[in-house]
């Protein structure tokens, strides 16, 4: 579809509800923001799911393959307030659970992508849509299990 934007080595498996089409802010994500799945396996039928009511744009396994379920145009529904300028990406693994090599080299190459193509800066994000790095404890009032 016109207007979609895409990562180039993922696997497009876009999901019908739980985001909002174009509605990224002022067209420009600022922050790439992975949180850990706290599970293991793809999340494709979770956030397709009308009554969960969330989402992420990308999901890294940990073999580095990589799905995307909403376009990078749209507001994926997994940041809170942070929705309209992140990038979210869900780490397959556990809280306290490195993450493998093949993740960290996905979450990088995602990174230096997003950087090239939209500037984000080489930091962590201090203040909401300062740009850079996230976390998703940013985001949320309450900690990780």
């Amino acid at each position: 579809m016109a207007g979609e934007l895409w990562y180039p080595t993922a696997v497009r498996r876009p999901i019908s509800v739980n985001f909002d089409r174009g509605k990224m802010g002022k067209g420009k994500p600022t922050t790439f923001n992975p949180h850990c799945q706290v599970g293991n396996g793809s999340l494709f039928g979770r956030f397709n799911n009308p009554t969960v009511k969330a989402s992420t744009h990308l999901w890294v396994a940990k073999d580095g393959r990589i799905e995307q379920y909403v376009s990078f145009a749209d507001r994926a529904w997994g940041q809170g307030p942070g929705n309209s300028f992140c990038i979210s990406a869900e780490a397959e693994g556990f809280p306290g659970e490195p993450y493998t090599d093949g993740q960290l080299d996905r979450l990088a190459e995602i990174f230096a992508w997003g950087r090239a193509r939209w500037g984000w800066p080489v930091q962590l994000e201090a203040s909401r849509g300062a740009g850079g790095i996230g976390a998703h404890l940013t985001y949320m009032a309450t900690k990780c299990p």
